[in-house]
């Protein structure tokens, strides 16, 4: 079977051909972006295709590594066992229907092949009301149904933040704000005494936190793993910056967060993140920046 990436090599070429030729012929104009419409569906629609066959039976990259879709139905929930076989829990895999229209998947992509997606074994991965990856979840030791944010063998030996003056630029989604593609992005500052970061604001659920060690409560949330792994307690100061809207939480918590900046815990009793929504409501905040102090274990 052919790849998706030699598919969308192709695709692409074609694309680009296109482009050169409305260059070349701007008295067609009209017609040739139908046909860059139409290029861009066939690309989606490839993927789609090929998922349905690859995805689940192990979508592997380059080393042989196994990638997490990036785009399921709604609200849907799939595991990883430990030989990273993939099955569906709740939801399922985007048909011709789901995509038509969609403006999000035309922007982002139906595939992710960065880092940040790469499967582990034994872990949940949970999907948002767009379809869009949410939070992966780790197998807690000792069980066969319970779920934690947190990577047990390396949150205990607390993972590590950012040194003085580094970024780090990843997990990039739609902003169903703006209408734009962005990327999460991370600043400890120069001092070394502040984390800065833009991007995506998420929000999860479980009892506990930090590998099993703290129960969670309303207002904490978690950091970003080996990047932003500061002290448990430390005040983060999470923005909606365009609805201009701004709470503090606690970081007690820590996970891989591939498309986000920040968790914030959430249970059937309280969802903390509405204060920061953008429509008030239980949601992700797309617009989102968080300010606390670089506070090493």
């Amino acid at each position: 079977m052919v790849s998706l990436d030699k598919e969308i090599k192709i695709l692409s070429t074609i694309f680009i051909l296109i482009t050169v030729f409305e260059r070349s012929h701007r008295y067609i104009g009209k017609e040739v972006i139908k046909m860059k419409k139409y290029v861009i569906i066939m690309m989606i629609m490839i993927g789609v295709i090929i998922s349905s066959t690859t995805v689940y039976a192990n979508d592997n990259g380059t080393d042989n590594e196994v990638y997490m879709p990036t785009w399921m139905k709604p609200n849907s929930v799939i595991f990883y066992d430990d030989n990273l076989n993939c099955k569906i829990i709740e939801g399922g895999q985007l048909e011709y229907r789901d995509i038509v229209g969609r403006d999000d998947i035309e922007t982002i992509g139906y595939k992710d092949y960065s880092t940040e997606m790469i499967a582990t074994p034994n872990t949940k991965v949970v999907y948002d009301e767009h379809g869009f990856i949410q939070n992966i979840y780790n197998l807690v030791p000792g069980t066969t149904n319970e779920y934690q944010l947190s990577i047990v063998s390396k949150a205990r030996v607390k993972s590590g933040i950012m040194k003085a003056g580094e970024s780090i630029e990843y997990g990039e989604y739609y902003n169903y704000d703006t209408g734009k593609k962005q990327k999460c992005k991370l600043r400890r500052s120069a001092d070394g005494k502040k984390i800065t970061g833009t991007g995506r604001i998420t929000y999860y659920t479980g009892e506990y936190g930090e590998a099993g060690t703290h129960k969670l409560v309303a207002y904490d949330c978690a950091t970003k793993i080996e990047k932003d792994d500061v002290k448990g307690g430390t005040e983060v100061v999470a923005e909606n910056t365009y609805a201009k809207k701004t709470q503090k939480y606690k970081k007690n918590d820590v996970g891989s967060l591939p498309k986000a900046i920040l968790d914030i815990w959430s249970n059937s009793k309280t969802n903390p993140i509405k204060d920061i929504t953008t429509s008030g409501k239980v949601d992700n905040v797309y617009s989102g920046k968080i300010t606390h102090a670089a506070v090493n274990y």
